[in-house]
């Protein structure tokens, strides 16, 4: 015979109950939202509808969105309520590099555990951080606890970078320069999740240049002028350079040569020309016309027949930690118990378009050793970190 207290709860309707056991049992799990984003195959600069499956799950949530594209790159600009000081922007991509299945041992946007290790194109690059994200938004919903974000999702952060963030924040300009503080989802940490925040990055600076010779008989190389010969010259001279000074925040600007080749398909004939591409990473020590004019003046030492295409990436920039970095720091430290150190270095990321704009930026995110690797990774206990992490510092921003 059945308890009242029984009969009561079997006549509640089907709707009411499932409402209420979801709130009993509130613990999102950030491995499935993140099963079903690496399952779009966002490929930069396709979206695969996988910022429609953010949007939808934050409308949800009570959020907002507004569709921003431009030359076929799809964005949204995402928000909860009015922007201002007390807003946090999270700023993240959906796109991921290409993966060859072949060089999988998974197939890659299928996302799949094996031993509590999630593999998937994304994973930690960075689709985690969303997963985790949203998981902590739903269950601060559950709490009843009232957030103020706003979102910034591109889909176009893995190529040109062109009508993405920047694009964004030129259509969104007078609400986000009402924000005082971003959370950039970028995998930060390197051995352990929560050891390394980010509040700047190096500049990048590339070079395409081109020398210019005269094809000939290998065996008659004295009639010829080898253009490899040159351009190999050039190199070393560029390896021996000091490129800007000692920072006190930044590693040292690194220079490297990305592509050498001639396209001979012979063996017994030098080539008329010969090709590199050459990259910079460089602190504020250094600008792209330091560089430049060091550059030139060492290439017209050796040439004069020869072709420079420059491309400036970015442009380094640096944070001074405020507010968020002492409540991330903090929220690390309750999850994991270990205090973040706090660096620049590292490849460009969207953050250098929030410069100028947002007083302090902190990028902050999961483990990068598998970032665009076959087999990229993230462990399930590592999301679930990374979520408890990103509730506290929702919770601590709006009061403190």
């Amino acid at each position: 015979m059945l308890s009242k207290f029984q009969e009561f709860f079997i006549k509640l309707p089907k709707f009411f109950l499932n409402d209420n056991l979801i709130i009993m049992n509130s613990i999102i799990s950030p491995s499935s939202i993140l099963k079903d984003l690496i399952s779009f195959r966002s490929v930069t600069p396709c979206d695969g509808d996988c910022q429609k499956y953010i949007v939808d799950f934050l409308g949800n949530l009570e959020f907002k969105a507004k569709k921003i594209e431009k030359n076929g790159i799809i964005n949204h600009w995402i928000i909860n309520q009015k922007c201002d000081h007390r807003t946090l922007l999270y700023a993240c991509h959906t796109d991921v590099v290409p993966a060859d299945s072949n060089d999988w041992r998974t197939p890659p946007f299928e996302g799949t555990i094996n031993k509590k290790v999630f593999y998937g194109r994304g994973a930690c690059d960075m689709k985690g951080s969303i997963a985790a994200m949203l998981a902590a938004l739903k269950e601060l919903k559950y709490e009843g606890f009232k957030t103020n974000v706003a979102w910034i999702v591109t889909g176009d952060e893995e190529g040109d970078a062109e009508f993405g963030t920047k694009y964004v924040i030129k259509k969104q300009n007078a609400q986000i320069q009402k924000i005082r503080s971003a959370l950039v989802g970028e995998p930060t940490s390197e051995e352990h999740l929560g050891d390394v925040l980010k509040n700047g990055r190096r500049g990048s600076l590339n070079l395409f240049i081109e020398v210019h010779g005269l094809a000939g008989h290998a065996a008659y190389q004295e009639n010829a002028k080898n253009p490899i010969n040159v351009l190999v010259k050039i190199i070393n001279e560029l390896s021996t350079l000091s490129w800007g000074k000692v920072h006190s925040y930044f590693p040292q600007t690194s220079f490297c040569v990305s592509q050498l080749q001639s396209g001979n398909q012979t063996f017994n004939q030098t080539p008329q020309t010969a090709i590199a591409r050459l990259n910079w990473r460089f602190s504020p020590t250094i600008s792209p016309s330091d560089i430049k004019s060091a550059v030139v003046n060492t290439v017209n030492r050796f040439c004069k027949d020869y072709k420079l295409l420059w491309k400036e990436s970015a442009l380094p920039f640096f944070t001074k930690p405020d507010k968020l970095h002492r409540i991330i720091s903090e929220s690390i430290f309750d999850v994991c118990g270990i205090r973040p150190k706090t660096k620049t270095n590292g490849g460009t990321s969207d953050a250098r378009f929030l410069k100028g704009i947002i007083p302090e930026i902190i990028e902050f995110g999961l483990i990068n050793k598998t970032a665009h690797q076959p087999n990229e990774s993230v462990t399930c206990s590592e999301l679930d970190q990374l979520k408890e992490i990103y509730k506290r510092i929702l919770k601590n921003y709006s009061v403190k």
